[in-house]
């Protein structure tokens, strides 16, 4: 085709056959190659715009579609929850890989029953020091609260005086020293052994119950106080009256140097008799306390009611509504821990001046719990078991005395005189338990 073509008819632009497009030619060379075959697609174009942006980079999907048809019905209004998918246990209290009991978490139980613990007992309630990691236990031999001692006054005399001025000068200082020698005491230590007095206690808890404590705390805090009080009742009797020959801690009534108080006429001139005795001496009487048999306390209310009329009875004995009030104006802690089958339950007392001097050495954590799912696999029970170490000694044993098959033991050396080297502590070589013996330092 060329430029001055003039159409299939011969006409000119100018003639009536056709006229000229108005505008300029396309600028540039037509496709190269051949047209497409075949027919166009029937129908309407799209409606609307095309999508902004670009195609996605990359090759398609291989493969075929998926078989099969969607889902019937809408799809879940909202957004997908946001982060990874949660990680433990099925709702009902069990993992399918662990077993039953998996929700109970020991670190809490032992928390919570290390903290009932010290609520229950008797001795950690009126006063005993309760210590972490303490391997040795240092006392003074004799005590030092009878030690201290008035020098005598320095002797003056003329330097240039005689020979008998010169021996009264001698004669003074001497007498210095002796009272000075007088002031001395001794330091000694008790070696405590937590590791060597183990108490437990174990629960067995049916498998399809642990979602119910889990679920219900109250449940929960129930069981905890069980074993609690259950571990304080046994570590009071190991306290008080305990020997290690039945593997547990050498108790108050199995030292050496406590009061043993016999039974008197009736359980009040007991108790002030014991009061007495330990008053008769130099002692502190920072946190004195009673424990008492629920037996003693019923006999000590009725003597209480039938005191004469120049005895304030409301002073005797006390009541603060829960276990526990004053006899003699002392508190005192009702417990059936004090019993150990060597005296009547209604003559069985402890009276301490100062249970600061008592120290309960443990290891830390105080308690120890073990949840084992699969200990009783035959039986579908869960084992809960809780574990406490402990060990106990008295700084000074004669601010102690309790009731026993005895008569009243006189009391202690008088304070200042020079007592055996571990008199105070130095109950170990009772009944032959090597391991309880008291060692001396040397740097008193």
């Amino acid at each position: 085709m060329c430029a001055d073509w003039r159409g299939p008819l011969g006409d000119d632009y100018s003639g009536e056959g056709m006229e000229r497009p108005v505008g300029m030619r396309p600028v540039g060379m037509r496709p190269v190659g051949m047209r497409p075959v075949g027919m166009r697609p029937v129908g309407m174009r799209p409606v609307g715009m095309r999508p902004v942006g670009m195609r996605p980079v990359g090759m398609r999907p291989v493969g075929m579609r998926p078989v099969g048809m969607r889902p019937v019905g809408m799809r879940p209004v909202g957004m997908r929850p946001v982060g990874m998918r949660p990680v433990g246990m099925r709702d009902d209290g069990t993992d399918e890989d662990a077993g039953a009991g998996c929700y109970l978490d020991p670190d809490e139980w032992a928390a919570d029953i290390a903290m009932l613990f010290c609520e229950y007992s008797a001795v950690l309630r009126l006063g005993a020091n309760l210590v972490f990691g303490l391997n040795e236990l240092p006392f003074p031999t004799p005590p030092i609260l009878g030690v201290p001692r008035y020098l005598p006054e320095p002797l003056l005399v003329d330097t240039d005086g005689d020979g008998a001025d010169r021996a009264a000068v001698k004669a003074a200082g001497q007498a210095v020293t002796d009272v000075a020698k007088k002031t001395s005491t001794q330091l000694s230590y008790r070696r405590l052994k937590p590791r060597s007095h183990e108490l437990t206690v174990q629960i067995a808890v049916r498998n399809r119950l642990v979602s119910t404590i889990v679920e219900h705390p109250e449940v929960a805090w129930a069981l905890k106080q069980d074993i609690a009080s259950a571990l304080a009742f046994r570590a009071d009797q190991g306290l008080l009256h305990g020997k290690p020959k039945d593997r547990a801690p050498r108790g108050i009534a199995s030292m050496k140097h406590t009061i043993e108080q016999g039974a008197a006429r009736d359980a009040l001139q007991t108790a002030r008799a014991m009061v007495t005795a330990l008053r008769s001496s130099a002692r502190r009487f920072i946190s004195p306390g009673w424990i008492l048999h629920p037996k003693t306390l019923d006999d000590l209310s009725d003597l209480a009611r039938n005191e004469t009329a120049k005895d304030d009875a409301a002073q005797l004995l006390t009541y603060d509504g829960a276990d526990g009030g004053t006899l003699l104006g002392y508190p005192y802690i009702v417990s059936a821990a004090t019993h150990d089958g060597t005296v009547k339950p209604s003559e069985r007392m402890f009276f301490g001046s100062d249970w600061t001097e008592a120290w309960v050495a443990a290891e830390e954590p105080l308690v120890t719990v073990a949840v084992a799912p699969d200990i009783r696999l035959e039986s579908d029970e869960t084992v809960i078991r809780a574990v406490t170490q402990h060990d106990f000694a008295l700084r000074a044993p004669s601010t102690f005395a309790h009731t026993g098959t005895k008569g009243a033991q006189a009391a202690p050396a008088a304070s200042g005189s020079r007592a055996v080297a571990g008199g105070n502590g130095g109950e170990g070589n009772e009944d032959g338990d090597d391991d309880e013996t008291a060692e001396e330092e040397g740097d008193g």
